[in-house]
């Protein structure tokens, strides 16, 4: 999946990412401005952060005439002339591509709120609510060809203008029983002909996004759809999910995302912003795959040790990210409780080396276990290695695999990685 069917701009696949944004400062990007950005940019690069991506996610455009918040924005994509310099974003993609970082821009394109930029631009261009037509916004019409192509147009100049290098598309028409794409495409239907306008919508939706892969610099879309809701193989070929799901900052439920999504999705992504002493690595840890969203205020307030944290945790991540789109193994059942271990194993087919990500919840008074490994050549001899105390043992492939290892959390809440090679 992860080689032949995922994106592989450059004719590789897409490499693990980190990426930092100003979030917790700035209610997403409702008060983002060029300056705080500016700012925020070259404080992660002081810290020596090494990331890859910047997000500006929702909030950046122009407010609707009321204030009433970034979900009433959707339909103007222009930013904010009031705290973006000449409305635009121009001077935060120069000095992203100046230092090598890519830029994550947030859109929701197909929902269109009532008096905004698009429902003047696409006027006669719109699908209403059918199950409640005063439900405040409309969807693009996109199984109209024309449509279509005056939205690749404005897009594709856009992303050339703006300098974005990934275009990240949310979906919160999905987050109400209303707003389901069903109740637009039936109200483009005529008599005898359900169906066909869905049919139309989703070709051009495809199509749209082939458009845009051909002058996007990354060579793929963040493929956001209101957090994961959009993930069929279609979507899974053009773009990947960096923000697989909204419930998000909950380390037992990364844990429970992680061990379904890796057999279907290889590639997705989650954000961490835990940074306190004692739980950190835990909730880091468990939000790690192939694209991490560091939510941490980096600026000059940030004590030493707290610093020290944020190092530690990016260290690590480069250290195993390598091996988060590799076969992947779980080790323990599923299980969505609080008095649980649950476990995994990637393993690199090309050497057989690998890691274990192994995890003690809260309320488990289990304080070891016994993982079976898989994939392992049985005559190779392993160092397997605790990637917190730096202990070492040795054994052979077919020990790992018939008798298995046994893991130690004295402490609850806890979690450990093994390397093994």
């Amino acid at each position: 999946m992860y080689t032949t069917a995922m994106p592989n701009p450059g004719g590789e696949p897409i490499k693990p990412t980190l990426s930092g944004n100003t979030a917790l400062s700035t209610s997403m990007s409702q008060s983002a401005t060029t300056e705080n950005q500016l700012s925020a940019i070259e404080n992660w690069l002081k810290a020596s952060l090494g990331i890859d991506c910047w997000q500006i996610d929702a909030g950046y455009n122009i407010p609707d005439s009321k204030g009433s918040g970034w979900q009433y924005n959707s339909g103007n994509w222009t930013p904010d002339p009031s705290r973006f310099t000449d409305g635009s974003l121009s001077s935060v993609s120069s000095l992203l591509h100046k230092n090598g970082l890519k830029l994550i821009l947030w859109h929701d394109i197909e929902r269109v709120v009532d008096g905004t930029e698009f429902s003047r631009l696409f006027a006669g261009g719109l699908l209403s609510n059918s199950a409640k037509p005063d439900i405040g916004y409309s969807v693009l019409d996109l199984s109209d060809d024309g449509v279509t192509d005056r939205l690749i147009s404005y897009m594709t100049e856009r992303i050339k203008k703006e300098g974005i290098d990934i275009y990240r598309q949310d979906a919160t028409y999905l987050d109400n029983q209303y707003s389901s794409l069903l109740n637009y495409w039936h109200s483009g239907d005529s008599e005898n002909r359900r169906g066909i306008t869905e049919n139309r919508y989703i070709t051009n939706y495809y199509r749209f996004w082939d458009a845009l892969l051909d002058v996007l610099p990354a060579g793929y879309i963040d493929n956001c759809a209101g957090g994961g809701r959009r993930l069929d193989l279609e979507s899974a070929k053009r773009s990947v999910p960096l923000w697989r799901s909204d419930l998000c900052y909950d380390p037992d439920a990364d844990q429970c995302m992680t061990y379904g999504l890796n057999y279907l999705m290889p590639y997705s992504g989650t954000g961490t912003r835990d940074d306190s002493r004692g739980t950190m690595a835990y909730s880091a840890r468990s939000a790690y795959c192939p694209s991490l969203l560091l939510v941490w205020n980096i600026d000059g307030s940030v004590s030493e040790s707290k610093a020290g944290r944020y190092l530690s945790t990016v260290k690590e991540f480069r250290d195993v990210s390598g091996y988060l789109t590799k076969d992947y193994y779980p080790l323990t059942p599923y299980d969505s409780g609080d008095s649980c271990w649950m476990a995994w194993q990637y393993c690199d087919p090309a050497d057989t080396s690998g890691i274990i990500q192994v995890f003690r919840r809260k309320n488990s008074d289990r304080t070891s276990q016994t993982f079976f490994l898989s994939g392992l050549d049985p005559e190779k001899t392993y160092t397997v290695t605790d990637s917190d105390t730096g202990e070492s043992v040795k054994k052979t492939g077919r020990e790992l695999m018939t008798s298995g290892l046994t893991v130690d959390i004295p402490e609850k809440r806890s979690s450990v990685i093994i390397k093994y090679s």
